[in-house]
């Protein structure tokens, strides 16, 4: 269960994991229920045995909403129901165990306790069965609100190492200028205009180049701060599709610039970074456990971002050898195929909490 299938970093992810638990012989059942346009239907519809959008269904009527849920429970005799970023899935595990389905409830969590739905799933506690994180700090953070610790299984997030790559670049070979971008969704927790203010700032230089690529609430006030301060060295591309899009996106990409205010653990600094392009990004959610400092890029306040760009321009040798750092970190710790693999263990170890059926 997920609130709506649209291009983003989460359910790049769950679309690996559903595709190897698919592989394996688990049958999969996606429901979304915002009124949204599923932007990447399509993607999972070659993959799940269905997709259930409940807003279609039954509006926005909680309570009809539920039925349903008991209905699709029912009718595909369910073994897990797993919540990301979901608060239908909190209304739906009450019902579960009220009804004594035989169900597991499993929370998986994108964020620690700054998140909204961390610390709603806490409050349901009683409800959840098992939290899986993507992060240590998240088990860290679960413990400190008592959550029993044999509830809590970590699994890292992951990508596909042999699609992301780029190894035949050498960022050495090309000094006539640096492309500097960023890459997601355009809406305010993003502040992609932090990422356009830092490119005015750095107009004049012209070994400079500055991508943007996403859609999303902030698009046309994007588009209309390049007209309004005449910012030649930057384009802005809404159409970006994935995964090919991505990738021909970030082949063109010398340095990824994330101004987030708030992350979990963005599937984009892996992606670029196993295609040895270094980040450079605000210090928040897990950024930290990939971007180090000096290494496989820079991490800090957005003030000091232009001095880090400038870093990497006067110094391709740098650049370099922080992308290569960045690949060689993703390669050895965030392959999709060990996070599938590791889901597929998850639900076999926790198989005798209900009847197996995969």
């Amino acid at each position: 269960m997920t609130p709506s299938l649209e291009c983003g970093g989460v359910s790049s992810l769950n679309l690996g994991i559903m595709r190897i638990l698919k592989e394996q012989g688990f049958n999969i059942i996606a429901v979304t229920h915002l009124n949204k346009e599923h932007e990447w239907y399509n993607f999972f519809d070659d993959i799940v045995d269905d997709i259930y959008k409940l807003y279609e269904i039954c509006g926005d009527d909680t309570a009809k909403c539920i039925s349903q849920l008991l209905h699709i429970i029912r009718e595909h005799d369910i073994d897990y129901i797993c919540g990301i970023n979901s608060d239908m899935f909190l209304h739906i595990i009450r019902e579960i165990k009220i009804q004594n389905l035989d169900v597991v409830n499993v929370s998986i969590l994108h964020g620690a306790k700054e998140t909204w739905f961390f610390n709603k799933a806490i409050q349901n506690d009683n409800y959840i069965d098992a939290y899986i994180g993507i992060t240590d700090k998240i088990r860290r953070d679960l413990i400190k609100q008592s959550i029993e610790e044999d509830k809590i299984t970590i699994i890292y997030n992951g990508i596909d190492l042999d699609y992301f790559t780029n190894d035949s670049c050498d960022r050495r070979n090309d000094c006539n200028f640096l492309t500097v971008s960023f890459l997601g969704r355009l809406v305010k927790q993003k502040i992609p205009l932090d990422f356009l203010s830092i490119a005015q700032k750095m107009q004049n230089n012209t070994s400079l180049k500055f991508l943007m690529g996403g859609d999303g609430e902030l698009y046309d006030q994007c588009q209309e701060y390049i007209v309004e301060h005449n910012m030649t060295n930057t384009i802005i591309n809404g159409d970006v599709i994935y995964p090919r899009g991505v990738k021909d996106f970030l082949q063109k990409t010398d340095v990824l610039v994330l101004t987030s205010l708030k992350e979990g653990f963005p599937i984009v600094a892996l992606e670029a970074m196993s295609m040895s392009v270094p980040v450079i990004a605000t210090d928040v959610g897990e950024l930290k456990t990939i971007v180090i400092n000096n290494k496989t890029g820079y991490l800090g306040d957005i003030d000091f971002f232009v001095e880090k760009i400038n870093i990497y321009n006067n110094d391709r040798n740098i650049l370099h050898q922080h992308g290569k750092n960045a690949r060689d970190i993703v390669k050895d710790n965030y392959n999709i195929a060990d996070t599938g693999k590791k889901y597929v263990e998850f639900f076999l170890d926790h198989a005798d909490a209900c009847e197996q059926k995969t």
